[in-house]
């Protein structure tokens, strides 16, 4: 691990130890980085990129456009978005205005969501555009305010929900010390795996393909890699196609998926093998045998031949 990277994650786990483990300390932590790329994403033809202080500046704008809409009320604000840029903004803005997130899971049906949406006595929702939910629309596009949000307001707690299999309503709430617990967590998972930190052109980039609003992308994919002000990519949807040719061009380093995801991009890639010809596709037969086996014996070194 390059001495730069090292003083990185001590500077920013010490910084977090000793503070009070707030939401307010994160975020503070985590936008100090202020010309880091927080995010890259396909616009046309074009890769576009955000850094921490241009997020930051939108996140400001949007709290204050929330403050003056809403108030500081504690409440819970639904936030009604896939991952993108404005997921990040929406996020903290809410929190930063006095009032706390709940992560709606946009892959749950209406029904369940406005049974929770009373539990929590939610009554707006942030999003790009009208939904069909039982609570007031916000688009985020509306929120630009320009009064000075007051210091001290900053809420300290977030909702969001299981994956639902059984269809029952759960809800789970996380304080900022639970949240920073599990941001600390990183350096034993360091430790057990240091290619977790492993970078490729001199950059590290998570592709978002967990979605926030679950707990294994919220925690793994959002927070243990922006609180260190690495890259997030993300996606214009979930195709293979889009998924492989996002992967190259922005050149990601890491993934972390459902089981679903790899079967998915294995049979794009044994699909494409098999259109060049029975030449390559039997050349990539054999080099998977070679490097699975080779894996096998030797994990590190294996994955580093493949």
């Amino acid at each position: 691990m390059k001495k730069e990277l090292k003083d990185l994650l001590k500077n920013h786990k010490e910084k977090l130890e000793n503070s009070q483990k707030r939401l307010c300390d994160i975020y503070n932590i985590m936008f100090s980085l202020k010309d880091n790329v927080l995010c890259e994403y396909t616009d046309g033809f074009r890769i576009k990129t955000e850094t921490f202080g241009s997020i930051q500046e939108k996140i400001e704008k949007t709290a204050s456009g929330l403050y003056e809409k809403v108030g500081a009320n504690s409440a819970y604000i639904g936030l009604y978005l896939e991952n993108s840029p404005e997921w990040v903004v929406a996020f903290w803005a809410i929190l930063k205005s006095g009032n706390k997130p709940y992560l709606i899971n946009m892959r749950y049906p209406d029904s369940l969501t406005n049974s929770i949406l009373k539990t929590l006595n939610v009554k707006y929702a942030v999003t790009l555009k009208e939904t069909s939910l039982d609570v007031e629309d916000i688009l985020i596009s509306s929120l630009s305010g320009s009064s000075l949000v007051p210091d001290g307001i900053f809420e300290n707690e977030i909702a969001f929900s299981s994956s639902a299999t059984s269809m029952n309503e759960v809800i789970c709430f996380y304080t900022g010390y639970q949240i920073a617990e599990q941001i600390l967590n990183f350096e034993n998972i360091v430790k057990l795996e240091p290619r977790m930190v492993k970078h490729y052109k001199g950059n590290l980039k998570q592709l978002s393909f967990l979605p926030f609003y679950h707990v294994f992308g919220l925690f793994a994919v959002y927070f243990w890699f922006s609180f260190f002000g690495k890259t997030l990519v993300f996606l214009k949807d979930y195709s293979s196609d889009t998924i492989l040719k996002t992967c190259k061009r922005h050149n990601v380093t890491h993934i972390f998926a459902v089981p679903v995801l790899w079967h998915t991009i294995e049979a794009a890639i044994i699909s494409a093998a098999k259109e060049q010809g029975e030449k390559s596709y039997k050349a990539l037969m054999r080099g998977v045998k070679f490097n699975t086996a080779l894996q096998n014996l030797f994990p590190h070194f294996g994955a580093d031949i493949s």
